[in-house]
């Protein structure tokens, strides 16, 4: 079968990912920053690319400077013939380094073989000209120029790195650019609030190298965001139209969202025209339809109106119709919320409640979850996240499977956020709540009615039986999740039934999106149950453990056989 070309590969099957250097030809709005590029390396020979969250840095180094590079067109100490090689640091900088320097990609044309990554690696470490001499190998007989691209360097100080390796590898750099005629030129890129690392400033020669070298990636402006939606469909043979063009300039032009927005635009549209296209034209009808847009323009969609003009760079000018102006798409973080139908909601409620936080100052904040962990959570399919995401764009994102909000600034001025972030925090006082007195009960062997009143129950039932805590919500916060779901059976038993008081609200604001909490059956006179062994409580085979308080009773822990998943399992027997 065919496979369709997506001309904005920045978003594809739901999911954000950066541009690789083989898209180059769909890559399109930066060419004025890779000239940019090319003189800051030529002065200094080291560049710290700087650019917000988000801003599209990894899609320029690789489908923009290490693409254009290859096309031979910078004449660099060796002429204009380039080798290039991009990598994170990861864990270990200096065996990510060799790794690269050995995969055939890196050099875009070349095949090495994977046995060379322990010969690279050997140099390497031998001692701080070792990538001197990596280099001089690869640079041949001044045939070539080699281009190091450090992409997420600020990892060096963020993760948890071997520190030795991260000397190391700044060694092996810095000396390598302070070799004038090696032909040896880095590129490393940052968030701008990485220079205000303070380990970063203990490497005073690199920090001073950065700080002359950097060069800051902004925004597109008009004119680049006009080539970044038009240039790539014609390519595959189709036509924005002028309209939808300058629309969504307008809307893009001043968000800090613009590049992420823009291919999830643009990718739906596109697709949407190849389903039901009639000529080559991509107009504003392809996008409401491929979006999900309601919204109704004042304005005709005919491809030309000479009504206004609009200046798109310098004295260019470029017909505008007056009457289409304004966002095409409602940038409305509520209306996106609440168009959406009863179980997209529910679902939309529960990653928001999961991922935003109460700041010190009583503000909002958010951070962000993996896509499988998330769809745990909320105890959907991963694909219906995806589908979820893509319906609100201005509201939830995926890059790199983390679900994290769009645009945390919009966030907290929706007056629904607090709301969500108070409804969680109840959640995750009255599960610990739950949980702790089940440790008491089970595990102590207090009396139920000492660990938990009549009225603690009424008040965690109501909110149990809204909520319905799927598992993995649960595990975040405490780790005795099979116990706690017993325990409220249990005193479901000892108290009886809640009653709802009428019109009382739920502790949600919709229904429960997690799954039925499992019961398990205990006799009378032998308990047994399920335990999860976790680093504080470690328990052995036939270990006694005397229970605090007045209660004589003693409760024997025993080692049983493995379960369905292979897992050993410890029950509990009360004497």
């Amino acid at each position: 079968m065919l496979k369709i070309k997506n001309p904005y590969p920045g978003f594809h099957d739901g999911i954000h990912r950066a541009y690789d250097v083989d898209e180059s030809s769909l890559f399109h709005g930066r060419d004025q920053d890779i000239s940019n590029i090319k003189l800051r390396l030529r002065q200094n020979r080291l560049v710290a690319l700087l650019g917000a969250g988000k801003s599209g840095k990894t899609s320029f180094l690789r489908a923009g400077v290490m693409a254009n590079f290859d096309k031979n067109l910078f004449n660099g100490i060796n002429g204009p013939r380039w080798k290039s090689v991009y990598f994170t640091p990861e864990s270990d900088p200096v065996l990510s380094m060799a790794r690269a320097i050995v995969n055939p990609k890196s050099f875009l044309s070349e095949k090495i073989k994977p046995s060379m990554e322990e010969e690279v690696l050997r140099k390497l470490e031998k001692n701080d000209y070792g990538l001197v001499r990596v280099a001089e190998d690869i640079i041949g007989d001044q045939t070539y120029n080699l281009l190091i691209v450090v992409d997420d360097f600020a990892d060096l100080f963020t993760r948890k790195s071997n520190l030795k390796r991260r000397d190391q590898f700044i060694s092996l750099i810095t000396k390598a650019i302070k070799t004038t005629d090696l032909g040896f030129y880095c590129i490393v890129s940052m968030n701008i609030e990485d220079l205000s690392h303070r380990e970063l400033k203990d490497y005073e020669e690199l920090y001073k190298s950065i700080m002359k070298g950097n060069y800051q990636l902004r925004l597109l402006d008009q004119m680049g965001l006009k080539d970044a939606i038009e240039i790539p469909a014609k390519i595959e043979k189709s036509e924005v139209e002028e309209q939808l063009s300058l629309q969504l300039i307008e809307e893009l032009i001043s968000d800090s969202d613009q590049l992420r927005k823009l291919q999830v635009y643009m990718s739906k549209t596109w697709f949407e025209w190849k389903k039901n296209h009639k000529d080559k034209f991509i107009d504003v009808n392809h996008f409401l339809k491929a979006t999900g847009q309601r919204q109704k323009l004042s304005s005709t969609t005919s491809r030309k109106s000479s009504n206004s003009k609009i200046k798109i760079k310098g004295d260019t000018e470029v017909d505008f119709n007056p009457m289409a102006s304004g966002n095409i798409v409602s940038g409305s973080v509520s209306d996106a919320y609440e168009n959406l139908s009863g179980k997209k909601k529910e679902i939309a409620t529960r990653i928001l409640q999961t991922l935003l936080k109460r700041t010190q100052n009583n503000g909002v904040d958010a951070v962000s979850k993996d896509l499988e962990e998330m769809a745990g959570i909320v105890n959907v399919s991963e694909n219906e996240i995806i589908k979820l995401v893509n319906e609100i764009p201005s509201v939830l994102s995926i890059e790199r499977k983390q679900v994290s909000v769009n645009d945390i600034n919009a966030i907290s001025d929706w007056s629904k956020s607090i709301k969500f972030i108070e409804v969680e925090e109840e959640a995750i006082e009255n599960y610990k709540l739950m949980a702790d007195a089940s440790i008491l009960h089970y595990i102590e062997g207090i009396d139920i009615d000492s660990v938990f009143s009549k009225e603690q129950y009424e008040k965690v039932k109501i909110w149990y039986d809204d909520f319905q805590p799927s598992e993995s919500w649960a595990k975040l916060y405490h780790k005795q999740y099979d116990l706690a779901i017993d325990f409220i059976e249990k005193l479901e038993s000892q108290y009886g039934p809640v009653s709802r008081p009428a019109g009382l609200n739920t502790t949600r604001d919709n229904k429960s999106m997690g799954s039925p909490a499992k019961k398990l059956t205990l006799k009378k006179d032998e308990e047994k149950l399920a335990v999860e062994s976790t680093e504080e409580q470690i328990i052995t085979k036939k270990k006694i453990i005397k229970p605090t308080g007045s209660s004589s009773k003693k409760i024997v822990f025993k080692e049983k056989g493995d379960d369905a998943s292979g897992k050993k399992k410890i029950v509990i027997k009360k004497k």
